[in-house]
């Protein structure tokens, strides 16, 4: 197993908890595409960016449970946050605690 974890990529170690996501090419959990685009359409981008359709300058859309831990990749599972946070979140969520 040490091994295997050695072969992915820095960026899927970090989050090798969950055996049975699937995997990109890069070894990263895939994510939709779809639900993504729904999630922007329902919550437009945070203001002062709400007149913006795809791009929201300084934010992310974030998984508030990451699909390593279990959460759904579904729109409902979404929010968005500025970089900075994101970044932070996502050190917390390495451990899926």
């Amino acid at each position: 197993l040490a091994v295997l974890l050695l072969a992915l990529p820095v960026s899927a170690q970090r989050f090798s908890k969950c055996n049975s996501c699937a995997r990109d090419g890069r070894g990263r959990i895939s994510r939709s595409v779809q639900a993504k685009k729904e999630f922007m359409r329902a919550h437009p981008c945070p203001a002062p960016y709400r007149v913006w359709r795809r791009a929201c300058p300084g934010y992310q859309v974030d998984h508030r449970v990451p699909l390593a831990c279990g959460g759904k990749d579904r729109p409902e599972n979404m929010q968005w946050l500025t970089a900075a946070q994101h970044r932070a979140k996502s050190k917390r969520d390495a451990s899926c605690k």
